[in-house]
């Protein structure tokens, strides 16, 4: 039953990373700690971030980067280095309570409709990067400042994926890359990882498949209230354990 749980949750969150192009942890993360430690967890989403991007990559050939943009994904491998250093550190209880308290803040000004109001462009990419990276590398949830950062630039839809999956293949790779230094890839991670690589191919090409038929901005909204349930859930969990 476990394993069918997590396949659903694997299923609607590479769906959504499909569609919109980041979201993938943000939806996952919170389920799949109920059932495994955040050192498991975290490795397991960087997997797949790293390999749902790859795909998104290979359905957007004529991406074009320009100086705001290249930017971040450097700015983002460096933000990546403290945050995988500091998870290696943090026990499950207060990382929980982290995590659930920046999904209720992330969902809030999401379904509010916050942008930021980017007068410098440059020193925008800069903090969008680092603080991404930051949380990619502690939380493997790097998406909400970065696509704040992009929604205000008023990018295309492919852009908007396309971006976001060149950031998140530099920061992932360098992020799996500390994960094994600290011995967080484990056999677990990468069975957990093998098993679930079907569900996440099916789910993305859906998710690519509906990006042309669906409104992008009704299926965002419902994952960003499920994202919201989960973050109050997350801390509940913690607060009131069973």
């Amino acid at each position: 039953m476990e394993w069918v749980f997590i396949a659903i949750v694997i299923l609607f969150a590479s769906v959504l990373k499909g569609l919109t192009g980041f979201g993938f942890a943000l939806l996952a993360m919170p389920f799949l700690l109920i059932f495994y430690p955040a050192k498991v967890v975290i490795p397991v989403l960087t997997l797949f971030n790293l390999l749902t991007s790859t795909q998104i990559i290979l359905k957007i050939p004529n991406l074009k980067l320009n100086r705001y943009t290249l930017k971040i994904p450097i700015w983002g491998v460096i933000g990546t280095i403290p945050g995988v250093i500091l998870l290696n550190f943090i026990e499950d209880r207060p990382f929980k309570i982290f995590v659930g308290a920046m999904l209720i803040i992330v969902s809030v000004a999401f379904l509010k409709g916050f942008r930021f109001k980017i007068k410098d462009p440059l020193r925008g990419s800069v903090t969008a990067g680092l603080t991404s990276g930051f949380l990619g590398g502690f939380t493997s949830i790097s998406g909400p400042p970065l696509a704040l950062f992009l929604t205000s630039l008023n990018v295309s839809n492919d852009d908007f994926r396309g971006k976001f999956a060149y950031f998140n293949i530099a920061t992932a790779t360098l992020a799996i890359v500390g994960y094994a230094f600290s011995h967080m890839l484990t056999v677990e991670t990468l069975k957990i990882t093998a098993f679930q690589l079907p569900i996440m191919i099916f789910g993305i090409l859906i998710g690519q498949k509906l990006s042309r038929i669906v409104s992008v901005s009704l299926f965002q909204k419902i994952c960003i209230l499920i994202t919201l349930f989960s973050g109050f859930m997350t801390l509940f969990s913690v607060l009131h354990p069973l």
